[in-house]
């Protein structure tokens, strides 16, 4: 896992990039690498938020409240270069994103559900006919 300070700095960096490409009017596909830096952080401190670590309560809640901080920023941004459309678009944007990870992570546990499953029954059913050919051995081996 990535050391939380690197991630941090790294977000940081991207996201005042992404405060000097908006100055100078550039668009934000111009800018993808870090506008994903900046929204991995987000994401990453919301997650670690929600999940509860037990790292170190502090940093974790000085994190959260950067990437709130940052999440802030970046919607007014967007506001100020593509109005409220923009802003519109951009959150529609992070929810299907939300919304497909976490339709992957639902797909990932059911494949694996489905794959132990016919593990399952291949080793009941094997066990099943090893006993029965067993019985039938002994039958015939110790016939009286």
């Amino acid at each position: 896992m990535v050391d939380p300070i690197t991630l941090a700095t790294g977000a940081v960096a991207g996201f005042n990039l992404l405060k000097k490409g908006f100055s100078a009017g550039k668009e934000l596909h111009q800018m993808g690498s870090e506008l994903n830096s900046v929204l991995d952080f987000i994401s990453g401190a919301k997650e670690a938020k929600k999940s509860g670590s037990k790292s170190n309560p502090l940093n974790d809640y000085i994190q959260y409240q950067k990437a709130i901080e940052m999440e802030k920023a970046l919607e007014n941004l967007i506001f100020d270069c593509h109005g409220s459309k923009g802003v519109a678009k951009y959150k529609d944007f992070v929810s299907r994103a939300n919304s497909a990870q976490r339709d992957s992570k639902y797909a990932a546990i059911a494949r694996k559900n489905k794959i132990l499953n016919v593990l399952s029954i291949l080793l009941g059913a094997s066990i099943t006919l090893g006993g029965g050919a067993a019985l039938v051995w002994f039958a015939i081996e110790f016939k009286p």
